[in-house]
């Protein structure tokens, strides 16, 4: 009987836990979800605290639902909603008071930085806090910087896609897949570089219209703790073929007069470092390279051999002035090391790393001191299809 009894309390209690709810559930339709945040700069500091601008893009069920374009009429798929103050969780709190909707960022994909704010000193990692430390925000947010005003990147209403910011989102995807230039940096991917004081590059973006296109990189100095210059397209090509290889993009350069369009398959780089003269530390990269022949303006036959070699060869010194270009700008203008030098220093040498880690690009500086060498071997694949209405020319 006892034993009987004992059962039942035993069920009850399991099917009173099993019909409980959450404690903090909020309605679906109460939720108001966040695809994109923005921020910039307002008017300077105010009682000793810089006033900034929060901009979020929110989630217009009804719109999304719909078969016309995104905006922010009546059938609109999207809206932008901004608050100010010198706290980025006092805004999202305003952001609650403006909206009957509570703001919900377990959906957030992006996180847009406007140039001044990143080139304010200490300003960035502050703002950012919110975003490491809420339980709703996801490390795999992306974050770019925008050349202007940042949630101008919001008001742009893309051909294709109802929500600004999922567009984007998808171009960064994209450009990943295809070009491999511009990789996405995450939340997560910054904070670690900011709790290391390691200098690192942002995306860079910018709205012309009904478009949003690239403007290269932003370089944002560890140590320093702000944004310090830009990369162009080239100088992009040029970190990449260090840091983490390429899947994807093109080279241009001429072979005996003709201009020839290299279609990079893969690219890998290999880093070795010298450090037995910290006044001289020697870096070696070695980039191997394969790709194909995209397209060739002139009357080169790929036919023949030699000149297959030849490309190769000018593919080869194309990649190692690239490359070299890049350095020399980090080296000479930015004082940065974004090639993770530094990272592997720590790994290989570590009684030298830890000697010179305080001086590493700044202070005495032996990043800039290092003597960099480049070489590059280019391998063809593919030369695509004879031309045969060239093939009786002379080479």
């Amino acid at each position: 009987m006892v034993v009987k009894r004992g059962y039942h309390v035993c069920i009850c209690v399991l099917v009173m836990t099993l019909l409980t709810g959450c404690w903090d559930n909020v309605p679906i339709e109460e939720r108001g979800f966040v695809v994109g945040s923005a921020l910039d700069m307002k008017d300077g500091k105010i009682d000793g605290n810089y006033e900034l601008t929060l901009t979020n893009q929110f989630v217009v069920p009804a719109g999304v639902s719909t078969t016309t374009g995104g905006g922010e009429g009546e059938q609109g798929a999207f809206t932008n909603l901004s608050a100010s103050g010198s706290s980025v969780f006092a805004m999202d709190e305003e952001m609650a008071s403006l909206t009957s909707k509570t703001p919900f960022f377990e959906h957030l994909k992006l996180l847009v930085i406007s140039e001044e704010l990143l080139s304010t000193p200490h300003l960035f990692a502050n703002t950012l806090d919110m975003f490491v430390r809420d339980k709703e925000m996801r490390r795999g947010v992306k974050v770019v910087v925008a050349e202007g005003e940042a949630k101008a990147l919001f008001d742009f209403k893309p051909e294709n896609a109802k929500l600004p910011a999922v567009y984007i989102d998808d171009m960064l995807e994209d450009s990943l897949k295809k070009t491999s230039l511009f990789k996405p940096v995450r939340v997560g991917d910054i904070h670690e570089h900011l709790l290391t004081n390691e200098s690192f590059t942002i995306p860079k973006m910018t709205s012309q219209g009904d478009k949003v296109i690239y403007e290269g990189a932003a370089v944002f100095h560890g140590f320093k703790d702000k944004m310090v210059a830009s990369l162009d397209r080239d100088e992009m090509t040029g970190l990449n073929l260090i840091t983490g290889g390429m899947h994807g993009g093109t080279l241009e350069f001429k072979f005996e007069g003709s201009l020839i369009t290299f279609r990079i398959y893969n690219a890998k780089a290999a880093v070795k470092i010298d450090p037995k003269d910290p006044e001289n530390i020697k870096i070696g990269i070695d980039i191997g390279l394969e790709g194909g022949v995209a397209e060739v303006f002139g009357n080169k036959s790929l036919d023949n051999p030699k000149n297959i070699k030849g490309i190769e060869k000018a593919a080869a010194k194309e990649i190692e002035e690239v490359v070299n270009k890049t350095v020399e700008k980090a080296q000479k203008e930015l004082n940065a090391d974004i090639f993770g030098f530094d990272d592997k220093l720590r790994q290989r040498h570590y009684k030298t790393w830890k000697k010179i880690k305080d001086d590493w690009d700044h202070g005495e500086n032996y990043f800039a001191k290092s003597d960099v060498h480049v070489i590059a071997k280019a391998k063809i694949r593919t030369a695509g299809a004879s031309n045969k209405t060239e093939s009786k020319r002379k080479e």
